[in-house]
């Protein structure tokens, strides 16, 4: 795997027994020579490829030999004079089949709390520091960072192009929104719950709520501080306005950064001078502050868009300048959704897409959404821990959790970062350790250390390394025990977990360590974790190329047989193309027309009435138990109606009436799409049919054609290509509709963002409802919570305002969504079927003479042509010898694979 042997890393297993004194001092002799030599590195290009078909191939000799062979077949074509639409298109498709496409990109969002090595670990994965990983840079979390694949650029390429892409002005109105609150909570004096009633529960609920925070959450989990670009503000100098949390003062801080670059205030003194006028109002959330600071970043985006038309990119960046690039992105985060670093990579050009998304658990819901966006995009999902934390903290699980339910558990990592930690565990520690102990290799540890007082005679220094080796043995251990507690944990999930060290791994990367890592290459797991990643995207990958080479090149000597052979005018054959060319469009629009009305006809409401009766009730006493079951202070019930429905902090942080509301109904969504699943046949059926009924048309009409059997013999040919490709195309339909059954559920049974079915539902009702005061109860000031609890029944059960009520809304809205995608699907099948019928009506032209044929230039064409297919035909063959069925992993198949390559060489 690596350039030399490297004999002192220790690699602790579950077998493994602490060397004697004396074997250790042998080893320590013996491997004296041995050892990491300078100017030695370790070289990831010797990594071998996972056991899969995909990468078996010579994809660049393919790449080559494709690409060849249609120039070749091509060339006297190319150089004629004739204007011919047939001539036209072989060019065209000969232009289509020498370029290979690159797979479809595989995305892998990697997510987790700030601080836990997720962007450290990407840059490993990549073998260069690609994306910010100190906390100096880690404004950067503010957006999501994608790293993908660079055409033509090299695996150990150094220079990269980047895009910056911002949010448009809905985007932005949302962040300001909700910056203003933020803001707010700390610094507007009359911000403060009104009920006299829950006086007394707001200041225990505050108080707990800052004992939680400042207690349980540090400054590296607290992803809203990181987002300062100057450190020093007017805000430092403010007086809060009442006993805030260490979280809600440092979103407070955050959002006058954001106010700060909005208004250019960092480098402009009556810009300052003028946001800080606005700050001062008592009324910041009166709408007028929010409209000003969207109209200054229109004013923002609109020079950018002028300049670069929406985005900024930058080619050719070397790795050297690419901080300062960031860096420069960095200042403008308020603006940006996301930066697209496109390089070379081995893991890029092998389809992997990485979303290096912001780190979870900071205040900020808008940017909360925004990464949930992209994590419902992705295809796979990295959770990223800290291996020493993740047993005891409740973050990851959800994460966890979330991640199975969007992608299942087949499609989730586990990452366990700095598992080197373990050796920052203090000596003393260790040593208390492992007298509790009794296990190996911890039992045989303890009895080694406690002989190191009988070594006579032996140097000082000696017996102190030897001592250094044993803690380090206990150390590694108990880290390596740690893991594999977490291990059986997720196992039982299905869940695959890697333990890895970032940094260590670069410590082999460096010609000129200060010391020889404490891992080999492989103990820092990064090469296995790239090699699962190498694997993911593999056989979408093979599946593709195939489909290429069986498919899109194959067709080529199809489409030359039919210039090089014509046959004369066919009134049955041309009957037949005709009915083809003349039935297709209405085809087309019955087609359409299914896909909208069978889903709408198939399926119902989400719920009955009598099911909504008992929804709506349960509704009603979920928001009555927030007083008395579930014992939610005013303050508590107070901040979900302030934040969409979410408790950003406090001792009830992540509280969610919407989410409460959602499982009141979660099971009766569950049945429906069981129901909805068992309509998938009767979708795809309505679909199918009249296609069938297309392809049993035009075999009737060919068995009762009187055309020459030759010519009957092309068209049944160019028929049963047709029936194939529809089949292959019906399997995806099948494939696609169930994925949308499943896509809706998941939809309206989540509500972890405010992005939600639920929470955008309630939006306004929330906001409406938490402004009742005391204009309605001008003689005391108790009874706003029962008032507001009662505001919120009616709105979910009753009347949000003059709209539905929520348990109506959602019941509507779970079958218009669903319509809506099995629509989509509809769309995509019936483009891919209208598309193989224009083939095959092509293919009925191409098979009879046209006016050109005659021609000499026309017969030269030929001539040259026919001289080039049989060249053409056997290095296809060659090609498509690489390729042995869909899912071949033998042991032979390398040796295969090398004796077609030579073949193919000796032909080029």
């Amino acid at each position: 795997m690596y350039k030399r042997r490297h004999s002192s890393p220790i690699e602790v297993t579950e077998d493994c027994k602490c060397l004697s004194f004396d074997d250790w001092k042998t080893q320590q002799a013996n491997t004296e020579d041995t050892r990491r030599a300078d100017g030695e590195f370790y070289d990831p290009t010797t990594e071998n490829f996972p056991d899969h078909a995909w990468y078996d191939l010579d994809q660049e000799l393919l790449r080559t030999t494709i690409s060849r062979m249609c120039n070749k077949l091509g060339r006297p074509v190319v150089d004629s004079q004739i204007r011919d639409a047939e001539i036209a298109d072989l060019l065209k498709n000969l232009d289509r089949a020498k370029t290979i496409p690159h797979p479809s990109e595989f995305n892998v969002a990697v997510v987790g709390n700030q601080g836990v090595g997720k962007s450290s670990m990407i840059n490993a994965l990549l073998n260069r520091d690609l994306v910010d990983a100190s906390a100096s840079s880690s404004a950067c979390t503010a957006f999501a960072t994608i790293i993908q694949h660079k055409v033509d650029a090299s695996d150990d390429s150094d220079v990269s192009d980047l895009k910056v892409s911002f949010l448009d002005i809905a985007e932005i109105r949302d962040f300001v929104e909700e910056y203003i609150r933020r803001y707010a909570d700390v610094y507007t004096p009359d911000n403060v719950p009104l009920d006299n009633a829950a006086v007394e529960e707001t200041d225990a609920d505050n108080e707990s709520g800052n004992e939680v925070s400042d207690k349980d959450v540090s400054d590296a989990d607290v992803s809203d501080s990181d987002f300062s670009i100057i450190s020093e503000s007017p805000a430092s100098n403010k007086r809060p306005c009442r006993k805030v949390s260490k979280v809600v003062q440092k979103g407070a801080d955050t959002a006058e950064q954001f106010f700060r670059i909005i208004f250019n205030a960092h480098w402009d003194k009556s810009k300052e001078a003028e946001l800080q006028t606005w700050l001062d109002k008592p009324d910041l959330e009166d709408g007028r502050f929010l409209e000003h600071c969207v109209k200054l970043a229109s004013e923002h985006l609109a020079q950018v868009q002028i300049e670069e038309d929406g985005s900024v990119e930058y080619n050719d960046v070397k790795d050297s300048d690419l901080p300062v690039m960031r860096q420069h992105a960095t200042t403008m985060w308020p603006l940006i959704k996301s930066v697209t670093i496109s390089t070379g990579s081995v893991l890029l050009r092998n389809s992997i897409r990485f979303m290096d998304l912001p780190g979870y658990g900071d205040l900020n819901q808008t940017r909360t959404a925004v990464v949930n966006e992209y994590r419902r995009k992705a295809n796979f999902e990295i959770v990223v821990a800290k291996s020493d934390r993740y047993l005891s903290k409740t973050d990851e699980d959800r994460f966890l959790h979330r991640a199975i339910r969007q992608h299942e558990a087949k499609n989730v990592f586990l990452v366990l970062n700095k598992k080197d930690s373990c050796l920052e565990t203090p000596q003393h520690q260790v040593v208390r350790m492992l007298k509790h102990k009794t296990e190996e290799p911890f039992a045989s540890i303890q009895h080694r250390l406690s002989k190191i007082g009988n070594l006579k005679g032996e140097a000082r220094k000696t017996i102190q390394l030897y001592r250094r080796y044993l803690i380090r043995e206990a150390q590694m251990a108990d880290g390596e025990r740690e893991c594999d507690k977490i291990r059986g944990k997720m196992q039982r999930k299905g869940v695959r977990v890697f333990a890895i060290s970032s940094a260590r791994y670069f410590d082999w990367l460096d010609t000129s360590p200060l010391e020889d890592p404490p891992f080999d290459p492989k103990g820092t797991g990064i090469p296995d974790l790239r090699r699962a990643l190498l694997l993911l995207p593999a056989e979408a990958s093979y599946k593709t190329l195939r489909y290429h080479v069986f498919e899109t090149v194959t067709d080529i000597e199809d489409k030359v047989s039919r210039i090089l052979m014509k046959f004369t005018h066919d009134i049955d054959v041309a009957a037949i193309r005709r009915y083809v060319v003349e039935y297709l469009p209405s085809l087309s629009s019955d087609l359409r027309g299914l896909s909208v009305t069978t889903p709408n006809s198939l399926l119902s409401e989400a719920w009955s009435d009598s099911t909504k009766r008992k929804i709506a009730s349960g509704m009603e006493q979920q928001v009555m138990n927030y007083k008395t079951k579930d014992d939610a202070a005013y303050h508590t019930f107070w901040l979900m109606l302030r934040n969409n429905g979410i408790a950003t902090h406090g001792k009830c942080t992540n509280k969610n009436i919407n989410e409460d509301l959602m499982q009141t109904y979660k099971k009766e969504i569950k049945l429906w799409k069981y129901n909805a699943s068992s309509k998938e046949g009767n979708v795809k059926q309505s679909l199918q049919l009249p296609v069938q009924n297309t392809l049993a048309e035009l075999r009737l009409r060919l068995r009762a054609a009187s055309s020459d059997p030759e010519l009957k013999q092309k068209v049944s040919e160019a028929l049963d290509k047709l029936a194939r490709r529809i089949r292959m195309v019906q399997k995806e339909l099948s494939e696609q509709l169930e994925n949308a059954t499943s896509d809706n559920y998941r939809r309206f049974t989540t509500e972890d963002d405010i992005k939600c079915p639920v929470a955008v539902e309630m939006k306004t009702a929330y906001a409406r409802i938490n402004v009742i005061r005391m204009d309605e109860r001008p003689a005391h000031r108790n009874g706003i919570y029962k008032d507001q609890r009662a505001a919120l029944i009616r709105t979910v059960t009753e009347d949000n305002d003059g709209m539905e009520p929520l348990v109506n809304a959602i019941s509507v809205q779970v079958k218009q969504h669903q319509c809506e995608l099995w629509q989509a699907v509809g769309e995509s099948f019936i483009a891919a079927v209208v598309g193989h019928f224009e083939d095959f009506a092509k293919a009925l032209a191409e098979l009879l003479e046209n006016e050109n044929y005659m021609l000499e230039a026309h017969k030269l064409i030929r001539e040259h042509l026919r001289q080039e297919l049989d060249g053409f035909s056997k290095d296809l063959a060659l090609v498509k010898r690489q390729f042995n069925g869909p899912e071949v992993q033998h042991v032979t198949k390398k040796v295969r694979t090398v004796q077609v390559k030579e073949e193919v060489l000796e032909e080029a």
